[in-house]
């Protein structure tokens, strides 16, 4: 773990931060979940997005609590941009709080289903996402209970059903 202070935060979940030990300045993104995108301009070539819901009020709430602050990070590993992935403890009132965690209580980011098996802390969040799906917060507020058998939000999140309706296009080469 390391001392760090948050310099700049530009989303819920992606922040810069200084180690003043070692002298660095690094891009750290939090491990195990995913927070809203802020909207982003078309940039060489690249096509513009579109702001996505809630994404102003989890980089408010990011910056709320840790920019310009002391916290304590955790890297469990690096993407291929050289950006840390990991956990980031802040001071609330005398106790550390994980910044994933607090994020995903409050219906501000919710859980990767992939990069979840990866964290230390990967059976905390899929706890409190649960319970922010059925406080209805944020994100959540129109959440409905996947029913027995279907796939839902936690399951085949990624287009890929089990229940066999792709279609697949072939051809002879």
């Amino acid at each position: 773990s390391h001392k760090a202070i948050v310099e700049y935060v530009a989303n819920g979940a992606r922040l810069r931060v200084f180690i003043p030990a070692e002298n660095v300045l690094l891009n750290f993104a939090l491990g195990g979940i995913v927070a809203p995108q802020t909207a982003r301009p078309a940039n060489k070539g690249r096509a513009a997005t579109p702001e996505q819901p809630f994404a102003k009020e989890s980089t408010v709430y990011t910056r709320s609590l840790v920019l310009q602050r002391e916290v304590t990070i955790e890297i469990e590993t690096m993407d291929k941009g050289g950006t840390a992935i990991g956990q980031c403890f802040f001071k609330r009132g005398s106790e550390n709080e994980n910044l994933s965690v607090a994020l995903v209580q409050q219906g501000l980011a919710y859980v990767n289903d992939y990069t979840v098996k990866f964290t230390n802390c990967g059976d905390e969040l899929i706890r409190e996402q649960k319970e922010a799906q059925r406080k209805r917060v944020h994100m959540w507020e129109s959440y409905v209970e996947p029913k027995e058998g279907d796939a839902g939000f936690g399951g085949a999140s990624n287009g890929a059903s089990s229940g066999g309706s792709r279609k697949l296009d072939s051809m002879t080469v």
